[in-house]
């Protein structure tokens, strides 16, 4: 059974996250919005539009359950919580759990309680020890030559993953607890890319699958190329899930990437 949510509350333009320590503009806010959900509410059902109508049709057409986010998000605010990361768009922590709320109270789970706090494990198969490097300027990209004389040496920076220091935000913070390289810029500086090598150990030879997430450009196994970012698909762990050949022993791993990554080695293409 699919489940469609739907029902954002948009970030008031007019106010910043210190503003919730006034009582009287968060009022003013959660009045606005219980009016228009009223008003909404009151609409005959073919008068309806927008994206909320076009997921109550779909569910109705798919039988889906379907569950609006907006009363519980207006009431956390309501309670003086800030729901929005500093871009203004995306849902903070305390956003997601009002969320979560709607999704397993949909879902029939209304005993449940939502975790105070995210506890996460490292990826499966996550590769944990890197040597890096930033490009230099007007350094052209890796190709099947230049891939084999990649050698750290002494110069290189040594990153061993996942991450101890915490991330400002709560989203970022999650990815580094899962094992996404975060601090790049901090250890060798901005710079257009970096350049890591990493080792993999392998009980036998075989086929298992490197699986990209964040800013990778680049994947390179034993001087293949197995990877080449294009189109941009996501930032999540698990874009691409790339069949690859391991020896038994030492795997060579060559990247070239941005940033922010995460590359993991999995025997099988879901984890």
């Amino acid at each position: 059974t699919i489940l469609l949510l739907y029902g954002r509350m948009h970030c008031p333009k007019d106010m910043e996250p210190a503003d919730m320590k006034n009582p009287d503009k968060v009022k003013e806010i959660v009045s606005k919005e219980l009016e228009e959900m009223a008003a909404e509410a009151k609409k005959p059902e073919a008068e309806r539009t927008g994206e909320a109508q076009i997921q109550r049709d779909l569910a109705k057409k798919y039988g889906c359950l379907i569950g609006d986010m907006k009363p519980e998000l207006v009431k956390a605010f309501e309670q003086g919580n800030w729901l929005w990361e500093p871009d203004r768009s995306h849902l903070n922590f305390i956003g997601y759990r009002a969320v979560t709320r709607v999704a397993l109270n949909t879902l029939g789970f209304k005993q449940v309680a939502v975790p105070e706090k995210l506890k996460l494990k490292v990826l499966p198969g996550l590769v944990t020890q890197w040597k890096l490097r930033a490009v230099k300027d007007k350094e052209p990209a890796l190709d099947e030559k230049t891939v084999l004389e990649v050698s750290p040496d002494a110069t290189w920076k040594t990153l061993e993953l996942p991450e101890k220091e915490p991330q400002d935000s709560w989203w970022p913070d999650q990815v580094r607890q899962e094992g996404f390289a975060m601090s790049l810029e901090k250890l060798l500086g901005k710079a257009g890319g970096y350049i890591g090598v990493a080792n993999w150990k392998s009980d036998k030879a075989g086929t298992a699958f490197v699986n990209t997430g964040g800013h990778l450009k680049t994947v390179w196994v034993n001087g293949k190329r197995v990877f080449k970012s294009g189109e941009w698909n996501g930032y999540h762990a698990g874009t691409e899930r790339i069949a690859i050949d391991l020896v038994a022993g030492d795997n060579l791993i060559v990247i070239e990437t941005g940033a922010q990554f995460a590359l993991t080695v999995t025997p099988e293409a879901l984890w």
